[in-house]
This record gives structure tokens, C-alpha cells and sequence, in this order.
């Protein structure tokens, strides 16, 4: 029965961690990059926009996956929730209260003044228009709408809530009693939910409403409306080991369970089968696990000391530099079935399965026949009646020697010998095979730095600055010791051409004997040679430092080796590659073409240019700023190349032998294996405009805006939350009115400047393209801009009519006296100044006319033509009126002195 037992316990083990071969989930860390905070978090909500809110003790932390926010609050946050209409609602130390926009951002607003009771807050849950909040004493309910409180219940006498959750559309509370009630109005009513012999401390619903429940005993649920179900978990030992503190639901058949001191365990619902264990020796920075969240991609947020980790089990990636044994960085990998390669700076490395073993300590009791004396059995029989008192008086007090009487002397016992069985147990140790992992074991032979893994005529080579060698598991066989650069076995002459340090091309052939050198290429080569690759005319093309060398053949003859230089040489690296009967060739960011009638290389526009380009395993890849793109129409076809875009920087890019997705190797030392899957989930969230600033004032949420000039530079943010990768969506922005056309892609194009807008109605249009191309457009905002108070109509319309006042009031008394002549006229010339103005302001203001400083120009011009009429109208009425041909008198009142 034991051993049964102990096999049944290995087997688990090792299909457990047999999984593991298959790569590690991916991974994504986030910190905040505010200084004034800690990590430390107790919850996280993500509301309908996408936006996350994490519980700090500053506040709350408001994240769209590229900006952190700190919402100041007035105590630390220890509960968030998302209600109707995204509103987050905030519980913690001094209370409870929501998140609402104000001209500054998002603000908290306090709904708990009426109840100074509400404090140490650390469980929330909105439900239908409620919400609850519980400390230890009581349980409040809140209106969602209002923010009134409705109802505050107490905790039963003698004992205090610990744990508040939903299942089925009820309310649960637990005490530190251990009882379960469920909330019934105004009232707790005792329930009968949780089946086992521990507390529930959390509660997970599921799309399909299926809920995971959680206890203190480590214990694991299912409740749906067939009833509560237990999910028998395979490594149960692992989660009780390491103490069970949380859960989620990442799909409908996978879950995953936070631990206190293990990580995340991720488990098949329906088998219980663990499917992947997130822990610091696969990539989490921290074993400890403060909170957990599955998001709307299913994705898995845990928090821990140093930040926040997005497990994505969904993700086509899987990471393999994890494994223990892996140093150096990383430079190559090459996999054929289940053998795994990896080229670091220090070496070659396998990935091998390895037993784990744990030494046991255990006792064999054998039976010797032994020739023994009677004095002998005496002293045996003695020996074990004092075994006997000490077990029966082990914890009692001993009598002191001067209390005890001294034994008297017995007499000698006569000594006979003779034959006697005699049991005994001897100490053994032995090794138990506990389970089977995977690790990096360096390959024999090989200390320096690995380029190239390759496979020729089924055979594993790999060159480096050791030389070239062949590789048959965990040995390697040098044939060149050299320092190498480039290797490219040639298919139409099935020999290995490698290029060296010291500017010579090798090659070799392989015989029964192993690889062996031959004389192919002439010796007169002598370049410094970076790549080389073959044509499908059999021409071998040489990428040196100032040229190109052609090589070409006839039957696998070399009949001419040609130079072609470079169109713009540069000391950049040059791959090259062929593509039906056309070559091409990379060098300084720039593609070439080579023109076989002029035999020259001329620049190539149809591509796009482009600074991080390499070529691995007979592939070309290069970035053209938005994507990683290669001419391989095989290769595209049958994978999902935008997902490379989670990457801005790739170093080597190859395919598996199998032929079955991509390996990758990234800037920050980062091996993956990409495997393309249709069912990969990627929702988008929605486009929406985050907020307007100014250096005087804040828009949330505008509908119609007007601005003033003077109020310098304005800032439109736009925000779509994406957390798959950091980099991932790219925008774009047309200002009618202001912009021909659009702007260029970036990723930093959601943030739109505007340092100075002259006043105007304009328009502004946002979309925003995702990792696989799909465009998003949001609804276009109207904004306007007003010039200051003295350049608008009405301020010119004021400045006429007081100037006209002053026109009547000269006129009055220069026909009263005729010193006042010159002030009436410089009156009257400044009405007719201010009445263009007037003019001008009024067109510019109800006709847009966008247009050149020229065109301007002529525009006042014309206008000043239009009121010249009424300037010389007005100066003859008021010279008239000084010469006593109108009779002004009347009109104003007064007898001219004199004329």
C-alpha cells in the first residue's frame, strides 16, 4: 500500500513538473514611478474603460499602461470596488467614498461623515445599486446612486466580521468565529454554504457564473447551480505548504490561486491539475503575493514588493531562460524535437531533464545469533528495564543521590557462555526520486562565446569565438579552432563556407570520418566577410565591409568571383538575401538591389528603411518602425507576425526544425518561444479622450470647449489601456482647420501639444492602431479658441461707440470754439481706425479665413477701402460743421462764436 502510495506521489510529481518543458507563462512587470510611495498593495479594480485603481497606502493609483496617477486620499486604501457607471468606490483607513472628476483630475469624495465608526475598513462589494463595506464591528450599505448610507448591521456580540464576499447574488460574511452568515435585509442570518471545516476568505466569479471559493484549510471550491463542488487538487500539498490567500478565474477552465509564500499556481478546474506554478524561480520578483486580479484578457495581475506582475497564461509566448543552469547572455538557440540549444557569451547550453532526488534516513532490524555469556544477558536485561523507567518517568523529577540509599554490593554472578539470537537495527540512508525538472547543462568543450547553432545534414553545429564544432548531446567536437564570424552551409555544393577574424574563408566537407577542409574558394579572398548566403542561380554572395563579392558557379564550379561595391558603403554590419531571381542587400538601415545588366547595387524605395535588421538560420528580419516584417512570404503566411510587436527590440529571431513558430531572443535577455495561436485572446479597450490641460485649468471629460489664448500651451491626452506589452498601440491626430493630413504613427501620439493656437473653431480627430492593425477612431471634438477680451467684436464695438461720443462732444465744442478743430478731427480719425478694426474683427470672427501673412494683408486692405467712404463722409461733416454748413446748432444746442 505504501509503495502504491509513493508511486502514485511521483507520478504526480513528475507529470507536474513535466510541464514545464513547455515554457513558462509571459510575463509583464509594472512599478509605479511615483516617488512618494510604496509598493505595497491591497487591492486592485479595473473599471469599463480599462483603467486599473490600486489600494496604496498614499491612495489609490490610477494606471492606463503607460501613466501612473496618485488620487491622494486621507488614509491608506485597503479595499476598492468597481460600481455602476465605473465609478470606483474607496474604503481604508479613515473611511469609505468614491472616485469622482472634478477640474483636477479624479478626486476622493468622503461618504462616511456621518458615521466616525467607519474606520479600518478593509472589505468592499458592490452589488446591484449597493454597496457594502465592512470593518470588524460593522457592516455598512451604501447607496450606489446617492451615496447615502441605508443600513449599517453589526457584528454579532462576542466575535467580528473577517471576511465579506458574493455568491449567486447573495451576501456572506464570515467572523473570526468560524460562522457564516448571509446578509438578509437588515438582518445576518446563519448559512450553510461552505462544506468544509475552515472559513471561506474569498469568493471569484466567472463569465459563464460559476463562482471559486477559497478556505483556511487550503481548500478549493466550485460553486455553480448544480451545487458546491470540491476541486480536487493534484499538488494540494503545494498551496497548504505555502498558505492559500486569494483566487481568480483566468478562463472558464483555468484558475489561479495566490499564495503567501509560494507565488501563483494555476489549476485545470476540471482535472485539478496544475498547469503552470508562477513563482521566483519562473520569473515572479517575489514569492509573496499581496493581491490578485484577473483582467478582462485574461490576464492575471499579482502585486508583490516590487510592484505589480501581469501573468498572461493567453500570451503565444513562453519563457525559457528561467531554468536554473542558463548563464551568459543570450545569443542563439537551436531546437530539433525536444532538444533545446541555447548560445550564450560563455558557452553552449542544453536543456535536459533531471531527476530530483532527497536522501532518506531509515532503520533495517536483522536478526544475528550471537555467543553471549549470562553476566552478558544480565546486563542486556538491566539495560532494557532502564529503557523502560525513563519512557514511564521521562517527565518526572529525579530524587537527589544524598536521598537515595546506596545499592548494596550484589555478588559476583558466575559466567557461562552459549548461543543467542540478538536483534538489532542498522542506520541506511537512501535516495528518493522526488519529481523531474529542467535545466541548462553546459556542453563539454565549448567555453567562449556561441553565434551560430545551426543544423547541417542533420548534424547540430555551432561556432563561436571557440571555433566550429559538432555537437552530439552534451559533447562537442571542435574542427576549426578559430575565432569565427559567419557560417553558411552551401546547399548546391553541400560544404560549410565559415568566415574568420583574421579576414579567410574556410571550408569544409562532411565524410564518414567527420568534417574535413577542402579548397573551394581561392585563397585570394581575403575580406572581411559578415554573411554570406546563395541565390537560386547557385551564385554564392560574400557581404564584406566595402562590397559585395560574387561567387559564381557552374556544377558546383567556381567560373568567376566579382566585386560589386556598395552604393553608400558604410561600417555597419551587411546581411544579404534572395528572393525569387532578385538580391538584395541591408547595410546602414538602407535597402539595395543588385542589377545584374549594369552589375551594380542601387538603392531600393519599395521597402522601407530601416536601423534593427538582422539575419539567423537563412531568415531576414528587419523593423520598418511599427512591426518586425521579413521577406519570407512562407513565414508570414503561417504565423501571426504582429504579436513580435510586444518586442521593440529583437536580437535574434530562427525557426524551430520542426518548422512551428518563432524562438526569440530580446534586448533584455529574454528567450522565448513563440507559438502561434488563433484562439489568443487580445480585446481592445476603448479610445477615449483622458483629459485637456492648460497652465490654468483641467477638462474632463469635455464636450464643447472654448479656450483662451493667452492661456499658452494646451494639451489633449488621449489614453486606450493595454497591458499585453508596453509599446503596443501606436496614434495618430488631424487638427481641421490646422493640419493638411494626418500625423505619423507613435506610440506617443497620444499626448497632442498645442503650444500656441491662434483664436479659431477647430477640430480634432484621434484613432489608434493596435498590435495586429486595427483601427480605432474616436468621435471628433469641437473645441474653440477666443482671443483676448480687447481683439473681440463687442470690446471694438464698445471702443466705436465711445470714440463717436467723443466725435459729438468735440463737434459740440469746436462749433462752440474753434481750437477745439484738431481734437475733433484726431477723435474722428481714430473712430474711423477703431471702426475698421471693428470690421476686420467681425470677418475674421464669423468667416474662417485661414490664410498667408500676405493674403492677410491685402484682406485689411480691402477692408480699409470699404470703410474709406465713410472716413472722408465723416471728415466733411465735421469740416461742414466747423464752417457752419450744417446746422450743427440745432443738433447739438450750442451758437457758433465765430466761422
Amino acid at each position: 500500500m505504501i509503495r502504491k502510495l509513493c508511486f502514485t506521489v511521483c507520478l504526480a510529481l513528475i507529470v507536474t513538473l513535466s510541464l514545464a518543458q513547455t515554457g513558462n507563462y509571459f510575463l509583464t512587470h509594472y512599478a509605479p514611478d511615483i516617488d512618494k510611495i510604496d509598493r505595497l498593495c491591497f487591492d486592485m479594480a479595473m473599471d469599463q474603460r480599462g483603467l486599473i485603481y490600486f489600494a496604496n497606502k498614499a491612495g489609490v493609483l490610477e494606471f492606463d499602461g503607460k501613466y501612473w496617477r496618485l488620487i491622494s486620499t486621507p488614509g491608506a486604501v485597503y479595499a476598492l470596488s468597481t460600481g455602476a457607471q465605473s465609478t470606483i468606490f474607496v474604503a481604508g483607513l479613515s473611511g469609505y467614498g468614491k472616485l469622482e472628476p472634478s477640474s483636477e483630475g479624479l478626486v476622493f469624495k468622503p461618504l462616511s461623515g456621518n458615521h466616525p465608526d467607519a474606520a479600518n475598513l478593509f472589505e468592499s462589494l458592490p452589488l446591484k445599486d449597493k454597496i457594502y463595506f465592512a470593518n470588524r464591528n460593522n457592516l455598512y450599505v451604501v447607496n450606489q446612486q446617492s451615496g447615502e448610507t441605508e443600513l449599517v448591521i453589526p457584528t454579532p456580540k462576542g466575535t467580528a466580521f473577517s471576511t465579506l464576499f458574493e455568491v449567486m447574488g447573495k451576501v456572506y460574511v464570515t467572523t473570526e468565529s468560524d460562522n457564516l452568515f448571509e446578509v438578509a435585509g437588515s438582518q445576518l442570518k446563519p448559512a450553510q454554504l461552505n462544506a468544509s471545516s475552515g472559513n471561506i476568505i474569498f469568493s471569484s466569479s466567472s463569465a459563464d457564473n460559476r463562482y471559486l471559493l477559497g478556505t483556511t484549510t487550503g481548500q478549493v471550491f466550485e460553486f455553480s447551480a448544480t451545487g458546491l463542488r470540491e476541486i480536487i487538487l493534484k499538488d494540494a500539498d503545494y498551496l497548504q505548504s505555502n498558505v492559500l490567500v486569494g483566487g481568480a478565474w483566468v478562463n472558464n477552465n483555468l484558475v489561479a490561486l495566490s499564495t503567501l509564500r509560494g507565488g501563483v499556481q494555476f489549476v485545470d478546474v476540471n482535472t485539478g491539475e496544475t498547469t503552470e506554478i508562477t513563482n521566483y524561480y519562473t520569473g515572479l520578483p517575489d514569492n509573496e503575493v499581496f493581491a490578485l486580479m484577473g483582467d478582462n484578457n485574461q490576464g492575471i495581475w499579482a502585486a508583490h514588493d516590487y510592484g505589480f506582475t501581469r501573468i498572461a497564461p493567453s500570451v503565444p509566448f513562453r519563457s525559457y531562460n528561467h531554468y536554473p543552469g542558463l548563464n551568459g547572455n543570450l545569443l542563439c538557440v537551436h531546437s530539433a524535437g525536444d532538444e533545446v540549444y541555447v548560445g550564450t557569451a560563455l558557452g553552449l547550453f542544453k536543456l535536459v531533464r533531471d531527476a530530483v532526488y532527497e536522501e532518506e534516513v531509515y532503520y533495517v532490524s536483522k536478526t544475528r545469533n550471537v555467543e553471549v555469556s549470562s553476566r552478558a544477558t544480565e546486563e542486556v536485561v538491566i539495560q532494557q528495564e532502564q529503557r523502560e523507567k525513563a519512557k514511564r518517568g521521562l517527565f518526572k523529577k529525579r530524587k537527589s543521590k544524598e536521598a537515595d540509599p546506596t545499592p548494596a554490593a550484589k555478588p559476583a554472578t558466575p559466567t557461562t557462555k552459549r548461543t543467542e539470537a540478538v536483534t538489532v537495527r542498522e542506520k541506511r540512508t537512501r535516495k528518493i526520486l522526488k519529481g523531474l525538472q529542467y535545466r541548462y547543462k553546459p556542453v563539454e568543450g565549448i567555453s567562449g562565446k556561441v553565434t551560430h547553432a545551426l543544423a547541417v545534414d542533420g548534424k547540430l553545429i555551432v561556432a563561436g569565438l571557440d571555433g566550429v564544432f559538432e555537437v552530439n548531446g552534451l559533447t562537442a567536437t571542435p574542427f576549426l579552432r578559430e575565432p569565427v564570424k559567419s557560417v553558411f552551409p552551401s546547399p548546391s555544393t553541400r560544404q560549410l563556407l565559415v568566415s574568420t577574424y583574421n579576414e579567410a574563408i574556410r571550408t569544409f566537407m562532411r565524410s564518414a570520418s567527420g568534417w574535413q577542409p577542402t579548397a573551394f574558394l581561392p585563397d585570394t579572398i581575403q575580406e572581411d566577410i559578415t554573411y554570406m548566403f546563395e541565390d537560386k542561380l547557385q551564385n554564392i554572395w560574400l557581404c564584406g565591409r566595402s562590397g559585395l563579392l560574387k561567387v559564381e558557379l557552374v556544377d558546383g564550379e567556381i567560373t568567376d568571383v566579382s566585386e560589386v561595391p556598395y552604393a553608400r558603403p558604410s561600417i555597419d554590419e551587411t546581411v544579404g538575401l534572395a528572393v525569387g531571381n532578385d538580391v538584395y542587400i541591408v547595410t546602414s538601415g538602407e535597402f539595395q538591389r543588385y542589377n545584374a545588366a549594369k552589375h551594380n547595387l542601387s538603392r531600393y524605395d519599395s521597402l522601407p528603411g530601416t536601423r534593427k535588421y538582422f539575419a539567423s538560420a537563412g531568415a531576414f528580419w528587419f523593423h520598418d518602425g511599427h512591426r518586425w516584417r521579413t521577406i519570407d512570404r512562407r513565414l508570414s503566411a503561417q504565423l501571426k507576425l504582429e504579436w513580435l510587436g510586444l518586442f521593440s527590440d529583437i536580437r535574434y529571431l530562427t525557426a524551430p526544425a520542426e518548422g512551428k513558430g518563432l524562438w526569440v531572443i530580446t534586448a533584455s535577455n529574454e528567450l522565448f518561444r513563440f507559438i502561434p495561436d488563433s484562439s489568443s485572446p487580445f480585446e481592445l479597450h476603448p479610445l477615449f479622450l483622458r483629459e485637456v490641460r492648460s497652465r490654468e485649468a483641467k477638462w474632463q471629460h469635455p464636450k464643447k470647449m472654448q479656450l483662451e489664448e493667452e492661456e499658452g500651451t494646451i494639451i489633449f491626452e488621449f489614453t486606450q489601456p493595454e497591458y499585453v506589452g508596453t509599446s503596443t498601440i501606436e496614434y495618430r491626430y488631424m487638427v481641421a482647420g490646422l493640419m493638411p493630413q494626418w500625423s505619423d504613427w507613435s506610440i506617443n501620439n497620444n499626448v497632442v501639444p498645442f503650444p500656441y493656437l491662434p483664436p479659431g473653431d477647430y477640430q480634432i480627430k484621434v484613432q489608434s492602431k493596435d498590435l495586429f492593425g486595427k483601427i480605432t477612431e474616436l468621435d471628433t471634438i469641437d473645441f474653440s479658441v477666443l482671443p483676448p477680451y480687447w481683439r473681440r467684436p463687442w470690446f471694438y464695438a464698445f471702443e466705436v461707440m465711445f470714440f463717436s461720443f467723443l466725435v459729438l462732444v468735440t463737434v459740440k465744442l469746436s462749433v462752440a470754439n474753434s481750437k477745439y478743430r484738431p481734437l475733433s478731427r484726431i477723435l474722428s480719425l481714430l473712430t474711423v481706425i477703431m471702426f475698421i478694426q471693428l470690421v476686420q474683427t467681425s470677418v475674421y470672427a464669423y468667416i474662417n479665413v485661414k490664410s498667408s501673412p500676405v493674403v492677410d494683408f491685402f484682406i485689411q486692405v480691402c477692408i480699409a477701402m470699404l470703410v474709406l467712404p465713410l472716413e472722408v463722409r465723416l471728415r466733411n461733416f465735421l469740416q461742414g460743421a466747423a464752417e457752419g454748413k450744417y446746422e450743427v446748432s440745432k443738433l447739438i444746442g450750442v451758437t457758433p462764436k465765430d466761422k
